[in-house]
């Protein structure tokens, strides 16, 4: 149940990162919806879990963790791409003005990134995140998370058919998708 838990609270942060980065970068407040109608952003929460399951056994090492980081999380972010490209015909992100992409879905900038994101999140935030969540009782752990297991799948099952209904989209149109979902749901 832990990494369950872990799923909903990387992603939840993910999705604070997310919005940090739009304010920075865009120099105002801009909601980073890429996937629900809540502010969750799956991709991290994934990355997250595959990141404490491999690299953990390495924290002590900052070279293994950056070059872990760099290939796991990228790995993730292609994997998670291709996925709602092919099923659902949906870009979340497209890093193809940037160079050294892989079809606009991982690029090296970011890609590196995530190695230094990798060595600080193993060394300072999952121990803190692990302790929280190893403190709750089991079945504080098992409502919580059949909780959030129950509001991620409507929200996930409302979301998809809209976006199969709606159609193909491109980042910048994110808002005409989630009127269109208001109105479908």
């Amino acid at each position: 149940m832990d990494y369950i838990l872990y799923f909903f609270i990387y992603s939840v942060l993910g999705w604070v990162l997310e919005t940090g980065f739009a304010f920075v970068t865009e120099r105002r407040f801009v909601v980073r919806r890429n996937l629900l109608k809540s502010p969750m952003c799956p991709v991290y929460g994934l990355g997250a879990v595959f990141l404490i399951l491999t690299l953990k056994p390495v924290s002590d090492s900052p070279l293994l963790l950056f070059c872990g980081g760099f290939l796991v999380a990228s790995c993730v972010e292609f994997i998670y791409a291709m996925f709602w490209e092919r099923f659902y015909n949906v870009r979340f992100w497209d890093y193809r003005a940037m160079s050294a992409n892989l079809g606009g879905k991982v690029c090296a900038w970011f890609s590196l990134c995530w190695g230094v994101i990798t060595i600080l999140f193993i060394r300072f935030l999952e121990p803190a995140i692990s302790g929280a969540v190893s403190a709750l009782p089991a079945y504080q752990k098992l409502l919580f998370g059949s909780f959030f297991c129950i509001y991620f799948l409507v929200d996930l099952s409302k979301t998809a058919k809209a976006y199969k209904a709606y159609g193909r989209y491109e980042t910048d149109e994110l808002e005409q998708i989630f009127t269109y979902i208001k109105r479908y749901n």
